[in-house]
């Protein structure tokens, strides 16, 4: 999820700073390069994981808590420093998303997903900065980790779902009459046209407001 939201936010903020600087099309903004670019950042973890598990083939493991010598927990042979390794790349994937997503806020309306994208990485990073010290700040407690670790991947999914999607949902059955281009252009048009509008009532007044309408009279014969 997090490389297809990378590769979009890349996508519009190249689009725009070369819109910015020059007429040139950007490079790999096609749907082909998208999908090609998602998937080589979704096969760099595939093979890391691939070459992991023919390292250190699936196991169990006896645990013994600290201070609990009459308690024998059974856990994955993979050890906590191993897997914190394993979620680096995620977290590098959250982190570039994230400052793409700050860099594209302030896109015109049109492109206003962005702003959901926002959102759902900040909370991304909030949920997933305090599992960190959470789960690894309780070694010996198995049930708060399975806790922390089940409840922070389901807040992640769960927000990302509702940010995502849910904008969208409300627009297709509950406004359908915006859900089409003709009323995008409609708005875009009037948008443009207020714009023009106060920009031409600024510059015939030198940029200060128009005075007010001066009351009349009529003498009365």
């Amino acid at each position: 999820m997090y490389s297809a939201l990378l590769t979009k936010t890349n996508r519009i903020s190249r689009v725009f700073e070369s819109a910015s600087k020059s007429t040139r099309r950007p490079s790999y903004i096609s749907p082909r390069s998208q999908v090609l670019i998602c998937s080589l950042l979704i096969s760099v973890q595939g093979v890391a994981t691939a070459i992991w598990l023919v390292v250190e083939p699936p196991d169990t493991r006896l645990f013994t808590p600290e201070g609990r010598f009459n308690t024998v927990i059974l856990k994955c042979k993979v050890k906590e420093t191993a897997f914190f390794i394993s979620l680096i790349y995620n977290m590098l994937l959250i982190v570039v998303c994230t400052v793409y997503a700050v860099k594209t806020r302030n896109l015109p309306e049109n492109f206003n997903e962005s702003k959901f994208i926002a959102f759902t990485m900040y909370t991304t990073c909030v949920i997933w900065l305090a599992f960190i010290p959470l789960y690894f700040g309780t070694m010996n407690n198995h049930e708060i980790q399975t806790t922390a670790l089940c409840v922070s991947i389901s807040l992640s999914a769960t927000v990302a779902l509702s940010c995502l999607f849910a904008p969208k949902m409300y627009i297709i059955y509950l406004q359908p009459e915006k859900n089409s281009r003709v009323a995008n252009i409609a708005k875009q048009a009037m948008q443009g046209s207020g714009k023009k509008a106060l920009f031409s009532a600024k510059s015939l007044t030198g940029g200060c407001p128009p005075p007010p309408p001066r009351a009349q009279t009529s003498r009365c014969s």
